[in-house]
C-alpha cells in the first residue's frame, strides 16, 4: 500500500489488517513505518514506481485507487454539488474498496486505476 501513514491509506491499511492481511506500506513521510509497526506489518519510507506488471506472474497484483473529493476534507458545497452522487465519500468506502482489491475476488484484477469517486470522474 502506498501513501498509507495517514488518512485514507491509513484507514485502509487498518481496514486489511483487522480482516487479517499482512500489510506493506509504503509511505514518503515515513508515518507508514510506524503505521505498519503498530499493524505487524513492514513499513518503508520512500517512493513508488510502477511495477503492476513486472510482478504479475508472481501473483502480485498492483492497483491505484483514486478517490474523489472525502469526507475528512474541509466542507465546500461547491465541490460537494459537483457530484453526481451529491455527497463527499469517506475513508471507509475508500477502504472498503482497497479491502476488495486485495480479496481472492479480485484475484484477476492488476494494473488498473480504480475511480471511487461518487461519479466526479465521468467516463466509460
Amino acid at each position: 500500500m502506498t501513501a498509507g501513514g495517514s488518512g485514507m491509506g491509513a484507514a485502509s491499511a487498518r481496514k486489511l489488517a483487522a480482516e487479517g492481511f499482512k500489510v506493506a506500506i509504503l509511505s514518503s513521510s515515513g508515518k507508514g513505518e510506524a503505521l505498519a509497526k503498530e499493524l505487524g506489518g513492514l513499513g518503508v519510507t520512500g517512493s513508488n514506481q510502477s511495477n503492476e506488471y513486472q510482478y504479475a506472474a508472481d501473483n502480485v497484483r498492483m492497483n491505484n485507487v483514486l478517490p474523489g473529493w472525502i469526507d475528512r476534507l474541509p466542507a465546500v458545497e461547491e465541490r460537494r454539488q459537483g457530484v453526481p452522487m451529491m455527497r463527499y465519500g469517506t475513508a471507509e468506502e475508500i477502504a472498503a474498496t482497497v479491502a476488495f482489491l486485495a480479496s481472492p475476488g479480485a484475484g484477476y484484477i492488476t494494473g488498473q486505476n480504480i475511480r471511487v469517486d461518487g461519479g466526479l470522474g465521468r467516463s466509460v
